[in-house]
Parts: C-alpha cells; structure tokens; sequence
C-alpha cells in the first residue's frame, strides 16, 4: 500500500490440492487501486494485527492475504461455504 492506492501485485492459483500465491503473468495482471484515507488506515491497523495474530502460526506474514485470520488461505470454496451456512441460519436473508 503506497499512500491512497493500494498495489495488487499477486495472483491466486488454484491446484488440484494446493493454492499457490504467484506474481501475475504480464505487466497488465497488476493493479493500483485507489481507496480513501480512513480505508487505507483501517487496512494498515487490520495488517498489524493479522500479524500480532498469526505470525506464530505462519513463518512469512507477508504473504497473508487482507481477509485471512486463519492460518490457511482463503479459497473460494470456503467463502461459498462460509456464505451458504449463513444464509440457511436466516429466513430474512436472500441469495444474491
């Protein structure tokens, strides 16, 4: 994160029994994201304590990702299940 704009410099891959976490293939795979002050502060306070958290689980702290506070990575299947789970304990919640 570089000042307002948040730097995506990483791509997420998906393996048979693995996630790899790589650099993107070409120059266009990176991105800079604009954000305001007060997101881009919550984001560095969020970084400091993922890393108070987990960094006597997970040797390089570095390579977390924003939303991981477990020390396995995130996939998409465990955010769909996560998702699913939530909207069958609701009758006022709808599928989008």
């Amino acid at each position: 994160m570089r000042g307002d704009s948040l730097e995506v410099s990483k791509t997420l891959i998906h393996l048979t029994s693995r996630m790899v976490i790589n650099s993107p293939n070409t120059v266009a795979g990176s991105r800079q994201i604009t954000l305001n002050h007060k997101l881009v502060d919550e984001l560095y306070q969020w970084k400091n304590k993922q890393k108070e958290l987990l960094s006597p689980f997970v040797p390089d702290t570095g390579k977390l990702q924003v939303f991981q506070f477990v020390r396995e990575i995130m996939t998409r299947f465990k955010v769909s299940k996560k998702y699913d789970d939530i909207v069958e304990r609701s009758s006022t919640l709808k599928r989008i």
